[in-house]
């Protein structure tokens, strides 16, 4: 339950930036510094000289998800302020069949066999995107070229987080030692940040004050979104099949009633059907599962 308010805290916080007028890249950059430092927190201290080992063989992978999880953070919250939080939360959580896919195809990890209702729960987890973000349509050009680039954002939102997940998965399995559970995020999240920080000051954009305050909210949530989830999967005794699924759908549900309740976001018929198709495409990709825990 923990770790479902916190992805919902994520949302809120950037959906909360357009009102405060914070600017959302200048926070995501800040977010992940306050990651870097509350990571140290919980690494042991004689594994801190791993922080400082440029040769740990999870380095490349490091640098890779730190590209990635600025590019994404920052499309995440674009996606939230200008679409919705419901669109926002669709896409970053059905990009869990990215993942599943590298895993079964190009990790070699047989973890069930796929079938046709999987299948099927993959391509309606797109759909439930594109349905989720389409607004209403207009004869004029320059406003359909306008609702084009809602659908492309929410899919490159779900595209990126997807690879984010994979990155972390290949890691996970190829590279990071038991040592380096807690030193992989705190060197990703620093240079997500230092990626960030140095793209500011080579555009020489003025830092605002109050973009401060919105990293120093996004960033906790964010950082313990991820000590939670991990404490959830030892709940579920490891078994992330059925604990992402839940975890997911109820990061969905509680984004979209948030949105509808404390910011007044309205959804047209067609985006409540991109809702429950999101959540019965997560049910059909995770079916087998959930009826094997069921039947337990």
């Amino acid at each position: 339950m923990v770790s479902v308010l916190l992805n919902v805290a994520l949302f809120t916080a950037f959906r909360s930036f357009s009102i405060v007028r914070i600017n959302t890249f200048q926070a995501v950059v800040v977010n992940y510094f306050v990651c870097t430092l509350t990571g140290l927190f919980f690494i042991e201290t004689e594994n801190l000289p791993q922080l400082f080992n440029y040769y740990a063989p999870w380095i490349p992978s490091a640098l890779v998800l730190g590209i990635l999880l600025i590019v994404t953070f920052t499309l995440m919250g674009i996606t939230t302020r200008q679409i919705s939080m419901t669109v926002a939360s669709i896409a970053a959580k059905m990009s869990m069949v990215i993942p599943v896919l590298f895993a079964i195809y190009l990790f070699n990890i047989e973890t069930k066999q796929f079938d046709l209702i999987n299948t099927l729960g993959m391509i309606l987890g797109i759909l439930s995107i594109i349905f989720s973000s389409l607004k209403a349509s207009s004869v004029n050009e320059e406003t359909q070229r306008f609702r084009w680039s809602f659908i492309l954002l929410p899919l490159s939102v779900f595209f990126l987080s997807g690879m984010v997940d994979t990155i972390i998965n290949y890691a996970n399995i190829y590279h990071i030692s038991a040592q380096g559970l807690r030193i992989f995020p705190v060197q990703a999240f620093f240079i997500a940040g230092v990626i960030g920080a140095s793209w500011l000051y080579f555009k020489k954009e003025r830092f605002m004050r109050r973009s401060l305050i919105g990293g120093l909210y996004l960033g906790i949530p964010n950082y313990f979104s991820i000590y939670f989830v991990l404490k959830a999967l030892n709940a579920f005794e490891n078994d992330g099949s059925l604990m992402f699924p839940i975890l997911n759908i109820s990061i969905i549900l509680l984004s979209s009633l948030v949105a509808l309740a404390f910011f007044k976001e309205k959804l047209r018929w067609i985006n409540w059907l991109g809702l429950i198709i999101a959540i019965g495409a997560i049910f059909m990709i995770s079916y087998q599962e959930i009826l094997i825990y069921i039947n337990s």
